[in-house]
Order: structure tokens, then sequence, then C-alpha cells
């Protein structure tokens, strides 16, 4: 009787909330009773509450051994589980607890939370259906099933489903409208995107993950002053924030304070240390410092908390194909298509990958990616058009007649074209070719150009030409809108270059540059020919016939230089010292592998172009 007394009244303490006394009162339960599973069931959840998860979980583990046929003792030993990161050991006993009771809502959120966190998303939706199947209302369950819908790129869905439950729980509205911007912000609708944060900031002020989240938008907004402002606040409210010191750390990238944006990552760290974002961001900015085996070393213990991390893999194939590591490199590269920021939406198909060997099977190869990748990509067709295949090529629009005239044996189609699956027997990507037909440094041939120049050399004639001086081609802007600005250089840099007098100066740059070309002619006292009437970035014809009249191309990473580079032509190419700088422009005796035409000119230190200028002086004197 007197056991039954303290058990009593330490649930009745329990439900008041004075775990303290609650807890006095049922270990001594335990001292008279040590298997009294109801003593040890809530001493569980109490240690739960407490934070204390190791003795929660040694509670109730004990409690399920007894009584294994209690729902709420499965579903605490497996949220302590949980808490401790041992999803896996915690799986058996979620479902445990939703066959004992099927109409225990709690107990199937949490179930679907764990697969979530284990990737079988499949199924984790199935349990959030149970959940709302129970409750249409359940607030938190919509949440849940609108990050897989989310993970699923249903995009749309998702955001239809967070808005149909605004108004139910308003407690929970502002994260409604906070996750709601998180997929615009995922779709880049920035303006729209701002308003969902401002909406969930407004109905909670010290809400800090809208705050963060806001901050990363504006980042990406290059709104850097009122970024730092907004993560700052979600910081103050919640100095515990993993995201909020890891979105600081990713601003400061932006900034180039990369030894900084990496201790902001180790706080991140440090406070949650299975967050695979973090430990790749953190690899990321290792990377742009140039320690390449830290980076290394944090994007694969990204991959090991989270197997399927798409942006973990691609950095990783980024750093091993930069060191002509073809054979590991190519294998993370597939991931490329499920990372965050691509652009490229595979074709469904219901045809098999070609798998490189040679057949007289019929080969579907699609491009990706921007104009340069897929001019950069198509020097491999050289290598394939030998094999016995009837091959379609689907590339972007502005390159169909180029690719035509280069390779007369492919079918060449607008990659928007709709190819009915029975004309082909295998596919494969553009840059998929990568794997097969460049696995290592002897596969790259000694001559990449597959673009006659002669085809366009005689198309328009250049009066203004000095026919006893050779003639350079300038390109320094790239549209890019995520690295454009690190890849770019300002045209007053090149002044030194552009008035030397032995050399005619062609415009090559596309977009409305006529005032910068303008100020340039007045400082350096030069004509600079630029010839308006072409369509510099619609027309790569037009692009073409110039590139066929210059003798050496000088430009920055854009279409410019593959293009050129696809000509055979001489092209100085200027490059970042590593922010902006693509894997494929890693050098071989400082020339491009892809392009041995193009000499790679590298700069020392990020965003000083001195010694790049110098060496391209130094380099031209002994041509002239």
């Amino acid at each position: 009787m007197e056991i039954d007394n303290y058990l009593i009244k330490g649930y009745q303490e329990f439900e008041l909330g004075n775990l303290d006394e609650a807890e006095k009162l049922l270990n001594s339960v335990l001292k008279k009773e040590a298997k009294n599973f109801y003593a040890l069931l809530i001493l569980g959840v109490i240690s739960g509450k407490k934070g204390n998860h190791l003795m929660a979980k040694k509670y109730l583990m004990k409690a399920v051994c007894i009584n294994p046929n209690d729902s709420h003792a499965q579903f605490n030993l497996a949220k302590s589980l949980d808490e401790l990161g041992y999803a896996k050991e915690a799986l058996p006993y979620h479902s445990n607890a939703v066959k004992l009771n099927p109409n225990f809502e709690e107990a199937w959120i949490n179930y679907g939370k764990c697969l979530r966190f284990l990737c079988r998303n499949s199924e984790a939706k199935n349990c959030f259906n149970e959940a709302i199947n129970l409750n249409p209302k359940s607030v938190v369950s919509i949440i849940n099933k609108a990050e897989i819908l989310r993970g699923e790129h249903e995009y749309y869905e998702a955001i239809n489903l967070l808005k149909s439950k605004l108004g139910v729980s308003k407690d929970l509205d502002h994260i409604l409208h906070n996750n709601s911007g998180s997929i615009l912000h995922t779709l880049k609708k920035y303006k729209e995107a701002l308003s969902e944060y401002e909406n969930a900031i407004y109905l909670n002020p010290e809400y800090a993950e809208a705050w963060s989240n806001m901050g990363a938008l504006l980042c990406e907004m290059s709104e850097y002053e009122q970024a730092q402002i907004s993560i700052k606040k979600s910081i103050e409210i919640n100095e515990e924030s993993p995201q909020a010191w890891s979105n600081m750390g990713s601003l400061l990238i932006e900034l180039d304070q990369l030894k900084d944006a990496i201790k902001n990552f180790e706080k991140s760290i440090k406070i949650s240390p299975n967050r695979a974002e973090t430990w790749t961001n953190k690899g990321h900015a290792y990377q742009l410092l140039g320690e390449k085996k830290q980076a290394i070393s944090d994007f694969k213990k990204a991959i090991e908390i989270e197997p399927e991390y798409a942006e973990a893999h691609n950095n990783l194939a980024h750093i091993y194909l930069d060191n002509f590591n073809f054979l590991l490199g190519w294998s993370e590269y597939k991931w490329r298509f499920k990372t965050r920021r691509n652009e490229t939406n595979p074709p469904k198909h219901n045809k098999p990958q070609w798998k490189g060997l040679a057949s007289k099977a019929r080969l579907y190869i699609w491009g990706e990616q921007g104009i340069g990748d897929q001019i950069l990509f198509c020097t491999m067709l050289s290598s394939i058009k030998e094999y016995k295949y009837k091959i379609i090529v689907a590339v972007d629009k502005k390159l169909v007649n180029i690719l035509v005239n280069s390779f007369p044996k492919i079918r060449v189609v607008d990659k928007n074209t709709n190819i009915n699956e029975e004309e082909y027997d295998e596919q494969i990507s553009l840059g998929g070719l990568g794997e097969y037909l460049r696995s290592e440094v002897n596969d790259f041939p000694e001559t990449a150009a597959y673009i006659n120049e002669y085809l366009y050399i005689g198309m328009y004639d250049i009066k203004k030409l000095e026919k006893n001086k050779k003639t350079i081609g300038i390109s320094w802007k790239s549209t890019n809108k995520l690295l454009g600005k690190c890849k770019s250089i300002d045209l007053q840099l090149l002044y030194p270059i552009l008035k030397l007098k032995e050399f005619n100066i062609i415009n090559l740059q596309y977009g409305n540059v006529e005032e910068e070309l303008i100020n340039a002619e007045k400082k350096i006292d030069k004509e600079i020919i630029n010839i308006k009437e072409i369509d510099l970035y619609n027309n790569l014809e037009d692009l073409a016939m110039l590139v066929a009249r210059c003798d050496i191309v000088i430009s920055i990473s854009n279409t410019v230089a593959h293009l050129s580079g696809a000509m055979g032509k001489e092209v100085l190419l200027l490059t970042p010292y590593s922010k902006g700088k693509f894997w494929y422009w890693s050098a071989s005796n400082n020339r491009s592998l892809w392009y041995p035409t193009i000499k790679i000119i590298q700069q020392k230190e990020q965003n000083n172009w001195d010694d790049v200028i110098e060496n391209i002086i130094k380099y031209l004197g002994g041509v002239i």
C-alpha cells in the first residue's frame, strides 16, 4: 500500500511539473520494488525532460523489458534514443509504439521524423499521412510532410499544403510562413521568400530561425550588410542555434573572410556535431583557402553523417577532378543533379544509361548546365564519333548550327526538342561521357579543337584591322549569377594590355558594354573594334566569326573562352585564385587539359589581378 501511495503522489507531482519531487518519490518506489514498471516509465520521461537522455534510456529500457506491450514505454524509449543520435536503434521502438496503438498521433509523428532522418522519406510520408488522418488539423504533421515534398521537388504542392493550414493553430503560423519562405528561397523566388520570412518575424519577433533564414536569403541577394544584421539578431535570440552560426560562416565566405568563416562553422559544429551541411560548408571554406586535404576530410565527414548529402559529394568531385583524379571525380560528379543549386533537370528515361561500350545501339546524349559547360563536354564527341552509333546530341539552341557543322554525322537538336524514346536505345548526359572517355590524363587528346575556324573566318570583313599587326580579342565579364563577380575583371585593369601599339583589339564581350569601351578608348588613346550590329550573346556563329579573326584571345572564364578553346585559338585565360575558378581550369604545364591551346594564368591571391596582368604583358612581348 505504501508503494502505491508513493507512486500516486509521484505521478501527481510529475503532472504538476515538480520534477525533482516526483523523482524522489519514484526512486523511493524503486528502492522497495526495483522492477516497478510505472516508476521506471515516469522516471524515464522525467530524465528526458531534464535532458539526461542516457539515464532516460536506462530507465525506459528496463520498463520495456518488463512490459513490452505498453505503447508509451516504446514511444518514450524511441524518443530518448533519437535524442542520443541513435536513430537506427530507435526505429523498432517507434514501429512498436504505433503497432500497439495505431491511434497514437504523436507516435506516428516521431516515427516519421526518425525515418526522415534516415532518408527513408517515402515511409516517413506515410507516417505523417497517418497522423494527419487521425488529426487533420495536425500542423506539425503538415510541416514535416511539406519538408518531404520539398525533398521530392514537389515545391508548389508543399507550399500549398503549408498555406492551407494558416490560422488552424495560430501559435504555429510563424513556422508555416518561415517554411514557405524557405521553399520559395530554394525556388529563387527571392521577393516572395523575403515576404514570408517577414511575416514569420512579424508574428513572432523572437523566432530565431526566421531571422537566420532571412539572413541567408539576403546574403544570396548580395545584401551583405542587411544579411549580417539579420543573422546577428538570430544569434542574439538563440546563441545555441547551429544554423545561425553556419549561415554567418557562409556570409563570411561571400565576404572573403575565410578564416573567420571557419571559426563560425566550428561554433556550429560544437553545438550540433551531426549536421552534414555545416561540415560541407566548412570544407568549402578550406577548399577556397587551397587546403584541399582538410576540405576532403570535412566533405567525407559530412557524407559519413548523411550518405545522401549531394553538396558534399559534388564538392568532393570538384576537388578530385581538379587534381586529375578522374576515377573518383566522375564517380562523385554524378551527384551534381541532386544539389540545391542544380538547374538541369535530367530527362526521365526508360532507356538504360550508356556504359561506355562500343556497339551498334542508337545513343541519345542530352545537354546539361550552361553553354560553356556544353562546349567543354562536346570536346568528347570527337572520341565517341568513331563508335558505330547513330548518335543524337541535344544542346542549347545557340550551339546547334555550330555543332551541325562540326559533327556532320551526328544529329544535333535543340535540347528542348521532344525526342521519342523509340529513336534511341541508350542515353547519357553530356558530362556523363567523362566517366568513360576521360578516365585518366592520357585520355585527353593533344588537339581538342572541333570547331573549324575556316568556316567562319570569311563571314565578315573587318576593314578596321591593321594588317601588319596581330589581333587580340578581349572578354572580361561573366553573367553567372553565383560566381560571375569572382570571375570577372574590371576592364580598367586591362588598359596596360589594350594600349600596346603592336596589336589590334576586338571586343568579344557580350552584353551592354559600349560605355565601358568608349571610356577605355579615351584612356588608352586607341580604337577598340566593336561590331555593334552583331549580337555576341545570342548568335554564337557571329561570335565565332570574330574569334576566327583573332590571333590571341584574352578572356576570363566564360562562353568566349570555351568557344575560343574549341576553335583551337591561342587563349590567355585569366582565372581567380580559388573562388570562381572551376575544376576544369586546373592546369597541366600551365595549359588546359580540355583545350590545349588555352594558357591558364591564375591569381596568386584572391581578388588580386596584378600578377596576372604582368604575366600577360610579358607573354605578349614574346609573340610580337
